[in-house]
């Protein structure tokens, strides 16, 4: 897929938004921003476009997040996928939007929120928003939250893990897991921005 657009949001500001016609957007949430509002807009015919946001939430964190897919043409296919980790007592509200405008037909689009809880305080919200104003077409959303699962603690105490580490370890394999089908030497630097989480 190209082009390809890696955004790691600095600062204050943390909107973004991409005409694209096919590629990748990636969106790591840095410290301190606590809000991410991105908008994909696929413009051309026969794309395919994803996004991924990858979020660490800790201590009090109240992080909002909302994505939208904007089908302005037909014949594409959009994916946006959310995974967070959520420490403590951090809360986050995820909503997705999946708009398709009248004649964009054979328009695929999926949304998926995945939400691993570290702590039996940390919350999640996930809303998916559907605009569907086409009838030639298939949107579709998907959305999962939980613990660590005890079978992987389990084995991985059985391997010599300290207990101490199983919780990180696990917490990045699971964000890292939202970069596994994405091969391109740009990557790369996302990988190792998750390694210190």
């Amino acid at each position: 897929m190209n082009p390809e657009y890696i955004i790691n949001p600095f600062g204050k500001s943390s909107t973004r938004e991409f005409t694209v016609s096919s590629g990748s957007v990636i969106i790591v949430q840095e410290p301190g921003v606590n809000r991410i509002d991105a908008a994909i807009h696929i413009t051309g015919t026969n794309c395919d476009v994803q996004m991924i946001i990858l979020i660490a939430g800790h201590s009090s964190d109240n992080i909002i997040i909302t994505t939208q897919q904007h089908h302005v043409s037909g014949g594409s296919r959009s994916s946006v996928l959310v995974k967070s980790i959520m420490d403590d007592s951090s809360h986050i509200t995820y909503t997705g939007m999946i708009r398709v405008e009248k004649n964009a037909n054979r328009t695929d689009a999926y949304q998926r929120n995945d939400n691993l809880l570290l702590s039996e305080s940390a919350r999640v919200v996930s809303e998916p928003v559907l605009e569907i104003l086409s009838n030639d077409l298939r949107c579709t959303h998907g959305a999962t939250t939980g613990p660590i699962n005890t079978d992987q603690v389990w084995y991985l105490l059985s391997r010599g893990i300290d207990k101490k580490e199983i919780s990180g370890m696990i917490a990045r394999g699971f964000l890292l897991d939202g970069l596994k089908n994405i091969d391109s030497p740009a990557i790369h630097a996302v990988r190792q921005r998750l390694e210190i989480l």
